[in-house]
């Protein structure tokens, strides 16, 4: 279908180019059959990211026996991750629906010296 675009006064106008031989008559524009699906979107996505820690840490200064500090700590930390996805595509190019699912958890205790 023939496009013609007009810049002037400073917006974009576009419309159905006319007078040329390839410009389809309003019988041809109000015909089903002319038209085609060329393509059709759909698509979800969700991601849910968490994570929980703690940490602490004590010094408590001896001198006792050439032992000048001791240091306790503790450090706790659980993440994990989920990621959903999904998508429909109809048209010239099609894809089933798919919703590959991932879900990592992971979970670590640290005792420093």
């Amino acid at each position: 279908m023939p496009v013609q675009f007009d810049l002037t006064g400073g917006a974009l106008a576009f419309g159905i180019a006319q007078g040329l031989p390839t410009t389809p008559t309003v019988e041809m524009l109000l015909d089903p059959a002319n038209y085609v699906l060329a393509q059709f979107d759909q698509s979800a996505s969700k991601t849910e990211n968490r994570e929980d820690a703690f940490r602490t840490d004590f010094s408590y200064d001896l001198e006792r026996a050439g032992i000048t500090t001791v240091e306790v700590g503790y450090r706790y930390n659980q993440s994990s991750s989920e990621d959903r996805q999904g998508m429909l595509r109809l048209g010239q190019s099609h894809f089933p629906l798919r919703s590959p699912s991932c879900h990592r958890e992971t979970s670590s205790l640290t005792r420093p010296r």
